[in-house]
């Protein structure tokens, strides 16, 4: 749906301000974000036919689900070419493979494949951070790829973890991450 999606709250807060008759620039100014934003995600529910109280009744999930039920699906070379990163990434720990070489085993059996260029785009793309949080003796677990490990998107993910998780347990534990630890040198 959005480029740089909101927190799905939100979401839910535009919402109910609209709904309140609150103005977009009001709403706008009041959670810190974009007018056209405010706008964009009024007209999509609208589009649905959503009342307040059914956008209050949908879990996150659900309406993660709604936003990203309209995102284009990936074209079949993509599609082709991520089943083999896991392998991709396995080989690239052995002394001597390079990207190049392995684009050119890739290229060999599907000639119509992408080009180096976007080959070395969407591994980088698929390796990018990933952050799991799991709840100690359930092992309910919630995962979220992010940008990097800095700071404010460890404190983002661990946000959306709890609100997933529908509550705050007794203690959080990080495990090995600097930027939960930022005093640490």
């Amino acid at each position: 749906m959005a480029n740089n999606q909101i927190e799905v709250r939100k979401i839910k807060k535009i919402f109910k301000l609209h709904t309140e008759g609150l103005s977009k620039r009001k709403i706008s100014s009041q959670l810190h974000i974009s007018r056209n934003t405010v706008t964009k995600y009024i007209t999509f529910l609208k589009q649905y036919q959503l009342t307040y109280n059914e956008v209050t009744a949908m879990s996150i999930e659900e309406l993660h689900r709604l936003f990203h039920s309209q995102e284009k699906s990936k074209n079949k070379r993509l599609q082709t070419l991520e089943q083999y990163f896991p392998y991709f990434d396995k080989e690239l720990r052995r002394a001597g493979v390079t990207q190049q070489l392995l684009w050119e085993e890739y290229k060999e059996k599907h000639p119509e494949g992408l080009m180096l260029s976007q080959f070395c785009y969407w591994y980088a793309e698929w390796r990018k951070e990933v952050y799991v949080c799991v709840l100690g003796n359930s092992h309910y677990t919630y995962a979220e790829a992010s940008e990097s490990q800095k700071k404010e998107n460890f404190i983002r993910c661990t946000e959306n973890a709890l609100w997933f998780y529908g509550g705050v347990p007794n203690a959080l534990i990080p495990d090995n991450l600097r930027a939960a630890y930022p005093n640490v040198r």
